[in-house]
């Protein structure tokens, strides 16, 4: 199987945790005993995300910073032969000492560990465009991928991005209904959908910058059939300000309505 890698990689997916409470949840990647394989899961016992690399003699996970739960983010792992590497939202949060993967002969999975099947190992939220690559992807690469919280297709080369001919499974979760999930490269990792459903992207205008000016700068990921150049929100709960308020000059809190 092209996921069946034996050298550099890089996993990505966008993920929405609806709470923390599963100590090891799974969020995708193909992983056998013996430490072999590559995946992405939760932190034993914190609101991080870990990428775990096995080059068949150990197990080394790199972790993101802590997360907060009800929040899309969009996460990404890579290892070189060198180090692995884990991303949050376009930006390196750390990198530890780690050989390249060893091929792992299991299936790969998305939202539940392929080897281990407690209901603790199950994804608690959402998942999207999952992409595998048999490719590092670089810094500006996933800078690109991330696209100031909008993303971009993979599967099309463009800006900083140029590792589409490396994409060995894509799936963009696009499909609404039934139980088939369709790769989107001609590898043909096509999946079965169990014990899950398909919802909304959900859809939040997240602040990023601008506190004391009198310009607000918000980070929004247009969805499918978002083609309305003049976007309402839908309830006072889409507009996050992470802990901030915006206020009058006499420092009163605004009201959405």
């Amino acid at each position: 199987s092209s996921l069946s890698i034996a050298g550099n990689v890089s996993i990505a997916a966008w993920v929405y945790f609806d709470d923390f409470n599963n100590g090891l949840a799974h969020v995708a990647g193909k992983y056998s005993s013996g430490s072999k394989g590559y995946v992405i899961e939760k932190s034993a016992n914190e609101n991080k995300l870990s990428f775990w690399v096995g080059d068949g003699s150990d197990d080394i996970e790199v972790r993101t910073g802590t997360l907060s739960a009800t929040t899309w983010y969009h996460v990404v792992g890579t290892n070189d032969g060198t180090n692995s590497k884990i991303y949050v939202n376009g930006a390196l949060a750390n990198t530890v000492s780690q050989g390249s993967p060893a091929a792992s002969t299991d299936n790969f999975k998305i939202g539940m560990n392929p080897i281990n099947l407690g209901s603790e190992r199950y994804w608690k939220g959402d998942i999207d465009e999952v992409a595998v690559w048999n490719d590092a992807l670089t810094a500006a690469e996933i800078s690109t991928l991330y696209n100031s919280g909008s993303g971009i297709d993979a599967g099309t080369n463009g800006g900083g991005y140029r590792s589409k001919d490396e994409l060995v499974a894509y799936w963009k979760f696009n499909e609404g209904s039934g139980t088939s999930l369709l790769d989107q490269t001609s590898n043909d990792n096509d999946g079965t959908i169990s014990g899950a459903t398909y919802a909304s992207r959900t859809n939040t205008v997240n602040y990023s910058s601008g506190d004391g000016t009198n310009t607000l700068t918000f980070n929004y990921t247009v969805a499918d059939g978002h083609d309305n150049s003049d976007l309402d929100y839908s309830s006072t709960s889409a507009l996050t300000l992470n802990g901030g308020a915006i206020v009058d000059p006499a420092g009163n809190a605004s009201t959405l309505t």
